[in-house]
């Protein structure tokens, strides 16, 4: 299984002004590695997003978003990771509210303006 199928897109917030710089959430289950523990994670990254003959390249820079574990749990369940969007997509439970913090932080940080990224409910 690759680390693709183990990772869903929440919300991609689009900037009206300049529609390649994007904010992205993601769910994902990772494995354990140095500097992680196996489980769920959710993850919130501002990026540029641009198309150059036929590929889609996606720029970030480096420490500008956020992680936070959601269940630290060492074996990936495709049903447990589908229950983290169901529950977003229903503004509810831990994966939602981490989210509404991240992307609040990465707003004040970055200096963006919220309503450029149809960010209404923070």
């Amino acid at each position: 299984m690759t680390d693709a199928s183990r990772r869903i897109t929440l919300k991609t917030y689009t900037s009206k002004s300049n529609p390649n710089n994007i904010i992205e959430v993601q769910v994902y289950h990772a494995t354990r590695n140095w500097s992680t523990q196996a489980g769920y994670y959710i993850s919130v990254q501002p990026m540029m997003r641009s198309k150059h003959d036929g590929f889609t390249e996606e720029c970030f820079t480096a420490f500008t978003g956020y992680r936070a574990t959601i269940d630290p749990a060492p074996r990936y369940s495709a049903k447990k990771l589908e229950s983290y969007q169901a529950e977003y997509n229903a503004k509810r439970g831990q994966a939602y509210m981490l989210t509404k913090q991240m992307v609040k932080r990465i707003i004040e940080q970055q200096q963006l303006d919220a309503s450029d990224y149809g960010i209404e409910e923070l």
